[in-house]
């Protein structure tokens, strides 16, 4: 009896093993292809630039770090609410400084670090893994699918038309119910589809907590193009009008980077933001793209100290009652 149960445990971490193998072998062969293809774009962004007339203006920059640090205060806000969904029972500030101070994580090797190390902290005041990992797949799960929502008008129209992103808003809702349906239709009966449910979260999620996230996660996209406008005004492009598919360009540019195994999309995110952006704006594309990581590290650095300074502030209050 001993023996086959071993037999079989190695056969699960065998299994799992494999499973990783393949999933790291699918994201570096989604890499090459995707360096492939926006390689040209990038060289002719990078030979496009005129580096001696390139001027910033600060008022501007300014703006887009706040935007920057305002999307990770989302970011948090959503999880804390993705936690009180799952009826995990941690306060809402220590779940956001929890998010906010382990943003930088994500930068350590396998891209996981943000995840691990937010995990570890939670189960220090909710002893609940399940908790840990129906938030996170909650979240990751419902940042692909309002991502590639809002970068769909990219394959389905000409990204140079004004509003081509805002439709996108009108297909959340048809995503939400979509999702709901599938909940309560025979499919959710199936033995495979009910436990991918349960390990998920999302078969445990009131319909309204799910509309609400999904609004969450839409305006995250909305101020990351909100930030790439910003970053245009920054350097003399009146952008207004590119609003719109700024945010579809942003939400694609993520969402390749996040499928990628380099830690937070580094070099990825850059190099398909720039392709993105080359047949609109052929001489700043690659300066937008740089300038958009650079705020993105302002917005987490900024966002992590005030993480971590609330975060002490809440323990030190906890200490004293």
């Amino acid at each position: 009896m001993i023996v086959n149960n071993s037999y079989e445990f190695g056969n699960i971490i065998a299994d799992r093993r494999l499973l990783r193998a393949g999933i790291f072998l699918g994201q570096i062969l989604l890499l090459a292809v995707i360096v492939y293809a926006a390689q040209g774009r990038a060289r002719q962004a990078w030979q496009a630039i005129d580096w001696r007339n390139l001027s910033l203006r600060l008022e501007w920059i300014w703006v887009a770090v706040a935007l920057q640090s305002g999307f990770f205060v989302l970011a948090a806000y959503g999880w804390s609410r993705t936690l009180r969904a799952t009826g995990s029972a941690i306060s809402a500030p220590r779940a956001m400084s929890i998010s906010l101070m382990t943003q930088p994580y994500k930068y350590l090797p396998g891209g996981l670090g943000l995840y691990v190390g937010r995990s570890i902290l939670f189960l220090r005041s909710d002893n609940s893994p399940e908790r840990a990992v129906q938030s996170t797949a909650i979240e990751l799960i419902l940042m692909v699918l309002t991502g590639a929502v809002f970068a769909a008008p990219l394959a389905l129209q000409n990204v140079a038309q004004d509003g081509s992103a805002m439709a996108a808003l009108a297909l959340l809702p048809v995503l939400l119910i979509g999702l709901r349906w599938l909940q309560r239709s025979r499919w959710a009966e199936t033995r495979p589809f009910r436990q991918l449910l349960q390990w998920s979260g999302l078969g445990h999620l009131p319909l309204r907590d799910l509309g609400v996230l999904f609004l969450l996660f839409a305006a995250r996209w909305i101020v990351l193009g909100a930030s790439l406008m910003a970053l245009a005004e920054a350097i003399g492009i009146s952008a207004i009008s590119l609003f719109w598919p700024f945010v579809s360009m942003y939400a694609l540019a993520w969402t390749v980077g996040f499928l990628t195994p380099l830690p937070g999309g580094l070099g990825v995110r850059e190099v398909a933001l720039a392709a993105l952006l080359t047949p609109t704006l052929p001489q700043s594309a690659l300066t937008l793209a740089i300038l958009a990581r650079l705020m993105w590290i302002a917005g987490e650095a900024i966002t992590s100290l005030g993480g971590w300074l609330w975060g002490l502030g809440i323990a030190r209050a906890e200490a004293n009652q």
